[in-house]
């Protein structure tokens, strides 16, 4: 996943998975807050031919919005490989970056 920093005026996130074996892949991008977090969105990631015939690969992108704040904020990302009844998760974090106030 790249890249894990974005300016404040946010920007796109891509993704890729390799894996073993697998059916479909997703990644589901949230928000957490005191006490509880929200899913902002769920994006279906794309199959794309591997190199290796061992593995199966998925791409994608999420766009995340601007930062009017001053604090960073933090998103995290679920990639999510399925197979059969099966499912795999890594959790990633992209922070997009607080702006600058001028004083």
């Amino acid at each position: 996943m790249t890249p894990t920093e974005l300016p404040p005026e946010g920007g796109t996130v891509q993704i890729e998975v390799e894996a073993t074996r697998g059916d479909e892949a997703n990644a589901v991008v949230a928000r957490k807050f005191v006490g509880f977090t929200v899913v902002l969105f769920t994006v279906k990631l794309g199959l794309v031919n591997a190199l290796d015939f061992e593995k199966v690969r998925w791409k994608g992108s999420v766009q995340l919005p601007p930062n009017h704040s001053e604090d960073d904020m933090v998103y995290a990302i679920i990639i999510s490989v399925r197979n059969d009844s099966e499912r795999d998760e890594r959790l990633m974090e992209v922070v997009v970056k607080g702006r600058k106030i001028s004083t």
